[in-house]
Parts: structure tokens; sequence; C-alpha cells
């Protein structure tokens, strides 16, 4: 296979695909159905691709435009038996896990700037549309393309339509004007594939241009299967226009074994006629392929078509489907060993019609023995789904569950599913849950009302709310509310008066206050449950008591903060690389809603999480879901209000009225920042004590290789060892092959391949590659962090014991294969106990000095066990953002370590997202996975981004980002774009390029004198260094009376003279200063306090300043 891999990688850095389509005559009937002759004026497609590789199930897309609207169509293939995976039930990105297709336009494809627009539609008719903008161009807020789009279904295919309006992608645009990237893609389920028209992922790699006269809609098409190796395909150009058209088409097949294949042919195209070209060639020895269609003008100036597809042996089945069997009685069901619960999802909808079902009993019983443990039988039992919940006790061995039906015409066989309950001995060890208050936080102190935590001060209210924080680093502190935050309600029509108190604490310690609050919305009563954390979260849960006849018709949080300290927003739905960070809008009213949020789980228009600050300190809200809410999903579940000197932060609890015949219970929290101070040396020692960090398990000797996995190959201490010797030592080549050997021994007893491998023996390559690349040198000296992900996986020993508690999904398929790929968690107690154990275990003898999470990011969790995901009243299960639960894992993480006398380094890997209190207990934060190789940084991340979430200060984390990739990545002048963004932000990053030895070491020896004084560009107080310039920030470091370096990082579009203004006194050089270039050493001559430079567009220049 070697050769099909340099083969496609050589494809995947080719030039872009270039389709050159004539605008068509007449618009294709949008109806989920390819009627004969309606697409023949568009661009064709057959077999879709990705990462160079055909797809082996068929798939055919066309392209097409008229001025006001591009046309898009896909067919593909329907699995033999069984059927398309259609589970994702609405609106959101995760019907990408189900059977799907999608639509990328790029409508300025190359560009620097610009914004990509993605679609998705499942086989389930459910759809949604998200943009992303790149070289600091931002993305329209909650894009909605609202495209025309219909399904169809024949006995083999499916068929999709979509017409696009081209004003939705490119306002004021005919689809003529320029050029455009457009994919269109199939997202494979049974097994999991992608593939798409463009050769790389997104619309990257296309360019489609549509003209009005001289163009040629071309379409490739197989007349057999290719993976058959007889490759046999025609070539169909339609003239649409009214002149003919001189072309020649070129077919090249390269092939593995034998002398590539060549069919080149000249062709004129009558006006409205189409023209063919058909290659046939049936291969007998090759195995490998590459295929080159290419129509141009006779001249071959003018290029129509030009695609090239590459493929190999096919797997040995297309689909893993299986027949869909329809069972009269059915169940599902989850164990939770730690809550000792079970919970059944019984289905009788497939009992006869004339069934009359009486009874519906489960049996829980050890496997072959026929002694019952439990015996539950259903209350009232009726057709259709049942779900129940019931006590069990401690298990462990293998057991049975069975569920037997009585009544007429009902069949007495019971339908008996198998589990397993292991016990581990890791499980409830209690790691990381004292409660003793480690630095860099403080004991709570409650004085009366005031409430103080490390940075912040909190005046308590009679709701159990605030009246007043102030917060910020020592020195620096202020009030951040205009007012009390307070509820108001309307009840029966009518403004009711809200009452609070009195207040009562029923727990005051160190690490937790707790409060109990009774409280009145007119004629409702309520009561609140306020529970402080010693890191200054509060998580409010409230009740709404039980009043029948009484219609609560509104019920609005509003937290009113100071219009001079509110100046910023960061907000989010789910998801990543989504979020919002920008400044807040000026103007009186409502200047921003929940609407602007993109939600790929949770309902559309929630914000889960918003702060409203700036980069010195401001206030979060956030809450799971909307469990016991009444809120119109229409409409945004929260805004921001300006009236005059306040900027209101309105929450509508409550805007669908409701009669609370029942007690309803709602949850949310607030939380001020600056959370915490940041370690000791957060400035220097991620460099100067050079940590590293060991990149998913297989780097730190783990195995099999995979993201979720928290332990060596077998759990044999022995490869920990190797990576902690080799950390210290340098080991011999000898004993080096020999954990190579032994790991390889391992792998092969495997019962599937490891993660990241198409085979056996390439991850045995890769084992041994690793192997040599950590123990044999790499990690000697540094001070390692192991890479962990905030995932399982199906084939590690406490999967099937603890799935039901560990993963996302509500309900979990049993049996099942087991496989490597990472399964997402939101961790619970049990798998915090799991973590921790092996956490330890790897300080103890593995010498990680850290926790490094990937993933830490809103993935909410559909999983109602073990999370605040519930059923609403349309049956959908609404799932949590697991914020508490993420919380929890950090925070034990953060206690274990210090009670082992750790420097507790958390690190999440928190790409775009920044949301404090599943930060509270991280104390270094990753960044930017995003945007690799995308031109200058100062046009990647919006200067709000990084100084409200890469920047780390409002968390209390050290903030490391992670170097470039990509081409760019050894682009000298690009990486110095890097370089000068980072260090003039004070964030951590191990770029490359000498851009950084030049610029950032000398910074070093300043960052570890304990008389560094720094003044940055965001601060309150003025900075001796002046540019005069908003798009020339900079930064000063500076030891008074010694010496001072300054950075200038040019945000500006274009070459600029800057005049720096320089208050040589505020530095402690009262007598005079001299000014050099910090990289070249050259004298730069003051003018009295003035330097003058010259900055190119994009350039960081930096001075060294010294007393005369």
């Amino acid at each position: 296979m070697w050769w099909l891999c340099v083969m496609c990688a050589a494809a995947a850095a080719a030039m872009a695909d270039e389709y050159r389509v004539p605008l068509m005559p007449r618009a294709p009937v949008i109806d989920g159905r390819l009627d004969a002759g309606e697409w023949d004026a568009a661009c064709g497609f057959d077999g879709l691709w990705m990462d160079g590789k055909l797809e082996e199930r068929s798939a055919r897309a066309w392209v097409g435009a008229t001025e006001t609207d591009i046309y898009v169509a896909l067919e593909s293939e329907l699995p033999e038996q069984g059927k398309l995976l259609t589970a994702i039930d609405r609106d959101v990105v995760k019907i990408v896990f189900d059977d799907a297709m999608e639509v990328f336009i790029d409508p300025a494809p190359g560009a620097q700037r610009g914004v990509e627009y993605q679609f998705l539609a499942s086989a389930a008719n459910r759809r949604f549309y998200q943009a992303e903008g790149r070289g600091g161009q931002a993305a329209p807020p909650g894009w909605d393309g609202r495209y025309e789009i219909r399904h169809g279904f024949t006995p083999t295919r499916w068929v999709t339509e979509v017409r696009i309006p081209v004003a939705s992608v490119a306002p004021g645009r005919r689809a003529s004007d320029g050029a455009w990237g457009i994919s269109v893609c199939r997202d494979w389920k049974q097994p999991w594939k992608f593939s798409s028209t463009a050769p790389r992922f997104r619309s990257g790699g296309t360019s489609f241009t549509f003209v009005k006269d001289g163009g040629l809609a071309v379409q490739h098409r197989y007349l057999a299967d290719p993976f058959t190796r007889l490759v046999h395909l025609q070539v169909n150009m339609h003239n649409p226009g009214g002149a003919p058209c001189e072309v020649r088409s070129l077919v090249e097949l390269k092939r593995n074994t034998m002398p590539e294949l060549r069919d080149e042919k000249t062709l004129v195209v009558a006006p409205g006629s189409t023209a063919v070209h058909e290659f046939r060639h049936l291969e007998t020895v090759s195995t490998a392929f590459d295929l080159l269609v290419r129509v141009t003008s006779d001249d071959g100036k003018v290029v129509h078509y030009d695609r090239r597809v590459a493929w190999g042996k096919p797997r040995e089945r297309r689909w893993d489907t299986v027949p869909v069997v329809v069972r009269p009685m059915d169940f599902r069901f989850g164990h939770y060993p730690y809550l000792r619960k079970l919970r059944v999802l019984a289905d009788t909808s497939g009992l006869p019609s004339d069934a009359t079902l009486e009874s519906l009993t489960f049996t829980l019983r050890r496997k072959g023995d026929a002694h019952a443990i439990g015996r539950w039988t259903l209350p009232e039992p009726a057709r259709g789904r049942r779900e129940a919940v019931f006590d069990v006790p401690q298990l462990d061995g293998q057991y049975e569950l069975a569920m037997e039906a009585a009544g007429r015409n009902v069949s007495a066989e019971p339908v008996v599913r198998e589990f397993e309950r292991k016990r581990f001995e890791w499980e409830n060890k209690g790691l990381g849950t004292g409660t003793r208050v480690y630095p860099p936080f403080e004991p709570i102190v409650l004085d009366g009302r005031m409430l103080r935590t490390v940075l912040r001060e909190h005046t308590l209210n009679d709701a159990g709310l605030v009246n007043q924080v102030t917060a910020g680093q020592p020195g620096a502190r202020r009030p951040i509310l205009a007012g009390p935050a307070a509820f108001k309600a309307v009840v029966d029509g009518a403004d009711a008066v809200v009452e609070g108190g009195p207040l009562k604490f029923v727990e005051v310690a160190g690490h937790r206050v707790e409060a109990s609050v009774p409280l009145k919305f007119g004629a409702v009563g309520a009561h609140a449950l306020a529970v402080w954390e010693y890191d200054g979260a509060l998580k409010y849960d409230l009740t709404l008591n039980a009043s029948p006849g009484r219609s609560l018709d509104a019920l609005t949080l509003e937290i009113p903060l100071r219009a001079d300290q509110a100046t910023m927003i960061h907000a989010m739905g789910d998801g990543i690389r989504n979020t919002i960070s920008d400044y807040l809008p000026a103007g009186q009213g409502v200047i921003w809603d929940a609407r602007r949020v993109q939600c790929s789980d949770l309902p559309a228009n929630f914000c889960s999480y918003i702060y409203l600050g700036d980069p010195h300190r401001g206030l979060c809200w956030f809450a799971e879901n909307d469990k016991g809410w009444s809120w119109d999903r229409k409409t945004a579940n929260l805004e921001v209000v300006r009236q005059g000197d306040a900027v209101v932060l309105r929450v509508h609890l409550v805007n669908k009225p409701v009669v609370l015949d029942a007690p309803r219970r709602l949850s949310f929290g607030i939380m001020a920042a600056p959370v915490k101070p940041r370690l000791e040396g957060w400035r220097h020692r991620w460099w100067t004590d050079r940590y590293t960090l060991l990149g998913t398990c297989i780097n730190w000797n783990g195995g099999p290789g995979d993201c979720g996995n928290l332990y060596p190959p077998g759990k044999d201490m022995y490869f920990w060892h190797m990576i902690a010797r080799a950390n210290t030592e340098k080991i011999p080549r000898q004993e080096i092959e020999q954990c190579a050997q032994k790991g390889a021994e391992y792998l092969r007893s495997l019962d599937y391949v490891p993660y990241g491998a198409e085979s056996m023996e390439a991850a045995l390559e890769n084992w041994k590659r690793h192997v040599y690349h950590n123990v044999g040198g790499s990690r000697y000296g540094a001070t390692m962090v192991f890479y962990y992900n905030r995932a399982t996986y199906n084939a590690c020993e406490e999967y099937p014991t603890f799935m039901d508690e560990w993963v996302t999904d509500d309900y979990n398929p049993r049996p099942f294969k087991r496989h490597p790929g990472e399964i997402k968690i939101v961790p619970s107690a049990s798998y915090i106990d799991h973590a921790l154990y092996w956490y330890a275990e790897s300080f103890r003898h593995g010498r990680n000095r850290g926790v490094y999470w990937d993933n830490w990011y809103f993935c909410p969790t559909y999983n109602r066990m073990m999370s605040d995901a519930y059923l609403d009243a349309s049956g959908n299960v609404i799932p949590a953002t697991g914020v508490w639960a993420m919380r929890e894992l950090a925070k034990r993480t953060f206690v274990m370590m210090n009670d082992m006398n750790m420097l507790p380094i958390t690190m999440p890997h928190m790409t775009s997202t920044n949301p404090l209190p599943a930060h509270s207990f991280a104390t270094v934060q990753y960044d930017w996975e995003w945007k690799y190789s995308q031109g200058d940084v100062q046009d990647r991340h919006s200067r709000p981004y990084i100084l409200l979430c890469s920047n780390g200060e409002l968390a209390g984390v050290w903030p490391v980002m992670l170097g470039d990739h990509g081409p760019q990545a050894g682009d000298e002048r690009i990486q110095r774009t890097f370089a000068g963004v980072c260090l003039v932000h004070e964030l951590i990053s191990s770029g490359s390029g000498r851009c950084w030895k030049t610029l950032r070491d000398p910074l070093l020896p300043l960052m570890q004198n304990p008389r560094l004084k720094v003044y940055r560009y965001w601060d309150e107080t003025p900075s001796p260094v002046r540019t005069g310039r908003d798009d020339l920030p900079a930064i000063v470091y500076c030891v008074p009376g010694e010496c001072a370096i300054v950075l200038v990082c040019s945000y500006a579009q274009q070459d600029v003279e800057a005049a720096l203004t320089i208050d040589a006194g505020a530095m402690g050089f009262g007598g005079g200063m001299a000014v050099a270039n910090l990289e070249t050493g050259a004298p730069l001559p003051a003018d009295g306090n003035a330097v003058r430079l010259m900055i190119p567009r994009h350039e960081t220049v930096g001075l060294r300043i010294t007393p005369r």
C-alpha cells in the first residue's frame, strides 16, 4: 500500500480541482427525484473520496447554478440489508452521527479572509447550519441558510436535491461573479466514513466558476464498479450554449504494478448536444489505481473539468448493517453499579393487534442460575414503550435480565439480556474528595452577609443571590454590579411582588457555604438552596412549589452590571470553535440575545454560558439546560439589555405561562472573575522547566494506543517504568527494543486493530516507532505531562461494567463489537474514581507530572440517569452540558495532586471556550487547536477572543498555545506573526522558527526576576511605553532601574511609521535611557522621550531599554 499512500499524498498536495460550469438554462425541480435531463447542464461526479481514497459505496453528485441559486444533488447507494442510521430526531449538528449529507460553500476559496458555510441533512430529514470565519473575518451570528431541500428514496438509492440561494452565502453577488469553493459530502455509517467531491476536508481544494458563455457541463460516470478492477467509465460533455465547443478529453489511469494508461481525445461538441468519451480497461495484476479525468479547451488554456481520485483493495464488506428484525416484545436496559440501579425501557409495540397484555415482569438472576435476585412487575402495562427504574444490590459476576409477558395471544417466551459486573481495585477510594483548601485558593470567609473567596467579595441578599461583587487582582478590586441580582415574576397576568428570606445558613465551612432561602412570587411559593464553593461558584437550585390554579406567566432573573465593567462578552451554546468573544454593541435596549449562539445538541436559541465583563473582571451565568423551565424555544433564553449606565443580563426562566400543578426544580450557576491567582512562575515555567506534553497514550507507553485509555498495555507497570527511566537516564538500545517487542506481543493478542491504524502490521510499526522516540531520548530531562481524553473506549476492561454510568448516550447497545474508537463521556463518580486511580499510578510509576484532558468543552450528555438530561413534553431527550461533572473531575484531580504534595498541573484543552466554572480547578490551559496555517496570526484569532479566552487571566491558568501546523509552520515570516501575537499577549507556545529565540529568549531572565513589572496594552493603568495607535499593541517587561524590553506587534494592514512615547522615569531610568533593537543590538536614536520606527505590516519589533 506504500505506493498508494505516496500517490494519495501527491494528489492531496496538488493544485485545486477546477470546474468551469455553464449557468443552467433551466433550474431543476427540487423534489428529491433525478428526472431525465434536468441535471444535464450541471457538473457531475461519480464516486466520493477522502484522504485520497475513493469510498467503495457508490455515490454520484451534481453541482450547477443559475445566477441567483446554486443547485446540488447527491445520490448514494442503500445497504442491501438493514437500514440507514437515523437515530437523531432533532435539528442539531449531532445528525452527523447518522447517515447524512453535507454541502460546504466558500464564496472566496483560497482567500486569507472569508467565511465557509456548512449545511447538514440526515436521511431522516433533519437539518443543521453553521458558518465559520477565517483570517479575522467573523461568521454571521446564528446563520441559517434556509436552503430548499427534498429527499427521495428508490429501492436502492437515497436522493437529495438542494437549492442554495446565493444571497444566503454571498449577499449582493451573482453566481457568475468569481470562483466558489464547493463540496458535496456523504457521511456514511455502518461503517463510518466521510467522503466528498473535494480532495480535502470541507471545500478545500476545489474551484468552481459558473459562466454565461462558453461553458461545458462535464460529468464523469462509472459504467462498472471500479473496485472490481474493471475500470469502465464515461466522460459526458454537454454544451448548452449556442456555439460549438472544441475540447480535449483526457483519461489517465496509473497502476501500482503496470505502466500508466492514457487515453486522450479531441472532440467538437455541437450546441445543445453531448459528446461522450468512453474508457474501458480490465486490470488483472495491479491492486491500486490513480484516475485523472481532465477536460480542457483544444489548446489546453481553459480547464472545464479536472478531477483525480485513487483507490486500492476494497473492504471485505461494504456495509456493516444487519437486517432489521421487529420483535413482538423487546427491551433495552442500563445498569448503574455506583447507583445500584437498573433501568429498563420495555417496548411491546410489536405485539399482534389482537393481543392483550396483562402483566410485564423483569427478573434478575446470575447467568446459569434460576434463583431470582430481584423480580419486578410493571403496574398497568400497556402497548408501546414503558420505562422503569429498579433498586438492585451490589453485584459481582455475570447476570441475566429477563422480561416475561402474560396475556391473551402474548408469547410466554422471555426476552433475555446479559450483562457483566466486575469489581475493580479503584472503586470508592475517595481520591481527591478531601475538604482542605489548597493554594492558590483561600478558605471561604463568611462575615454576616459578606462572603469572601480568593480575589472576590460577595454581598448576599434575601434571595440568596448577590447585591454586589467586588473583584480583581490585588490592588485592583472594583465593584462590578450596578444593582442587586433579582427575580421578576408575573402571576395570573399581573406583576407579582417578589419576597425572599430570611436567609438561613445551614453549613458554613472553609470549603463550602450552604444557604436555605424561602421565596414568594406573589401567590406562588418557592424555595432555593444556594451553595457556594471556595472557588466562588454559586450553584442555585430553585424549586417552584405546586400552586394549583395559579398561572406563572413569567419568571426572569436579572443581573445588572456596571456598563464601564461589562464591555465584552463570551458566550456559547455547546460544541467547540463556534463560541462568541467580542465587544458588546453600543446603544440602548436589547443589544444582544441568545439567538446568536450555535447549539449542536442543546435546543436552538439556548445560551448555556455567558460572561459579561472585561479581561480583568466580570461575572458569568451558566446552566446545564432548561430543565424545569417553561421557556418558549422560539425565543432567546437570555438577552443583554443596556439601560443607561447598566448592562443587564436578563434570563427568561419562564416566558411561556405554566400552571404549577406539581413542583418544578430548576438550576443555574453564577460566578465572578477572576477565579484565582495563577501558580507562581507562570510566565516562564512551561519553558524553563521544559514541560512536554506526551500526546495520546501511545506516547507514554500506553496501550492499545487509544485516545480514551488510562493505563499501560495489560496494566503492566513495566512500560511506565521504562518511560520514567527514559526521563532521567539514557536507555540502552537493546532495552528499547525489548520494550517495543513486549508491547508488540500485547498488541498481537488483541481481537481488534488498535486505534489510528488500518492493519495490525501498521499498528505494530506505529508502536515501535513511538517507543523508539519516547524511550529513546526525546523525553530526557523534561517535565512530562500525560495526555488523557474526556473519553473512554469499549474495548477497555471496565467498559462492560460501567458504560451506562460513563457514556453520553441514554441507553447503550448490548452486545457490542469491541473497537478502539473514542467514546465521549461526561465524568460520573465512578469514572472519576477510575481516572484518578490511574492518574496517581502514572505519577508514582511513570514520572508523570500533570494531567492533560483533550476535548474539554460542552459536549452534552443524553444520559438521563447520570446528569440533568431529561425528556421534554415531545418525548425528546434534552441533553445537559455536563459542566458540573467536568468541574468535579478537575477539582478532585487538583485536590489529589495537592494531597500527594505535587504541583497541581491540571490542563484542559479548551480551544475557543472559556467556561470559568469548568476551568476553576485547572492551572494550565491549551488553546489554538484551530486555524492552522491560515496566514498571519493577527488575522486568525480576534483580540477579544485572545483576551477573554486564550490569555488565561480570568480563570487563573498558565496560557499555553498549540504551535502552528501545516505548510506555514516552517514559514519564518508567518511564525514571526505567531510569536509576536503570543508574546504581546503573554501567551506561551513552543513555536517554530528563529524568531522565538530572538524575541522570547531575552525575556526569560526578566520573567524570573522577582522585581519584574509588566505593562500590558489592555491594562487599566497607563503603560510607560505608548504607541499612539490601537493597531500597534505593545507590552513592556521591566525590571525597574535595570532593564526593560518592549515588544510592539503590528495589527496594521499596511506598513506604518510608529512614534513610541517612552516614560523613562516610570521605569526607573530617571537619569536617561539607551534604546537598542532587541534582536540585532543596533542602537536606536531617541528624540527626547520618543523613538520612531518603521514597522512593516504584521511585524513584531523588540526594543531593549537600559539606563544611560
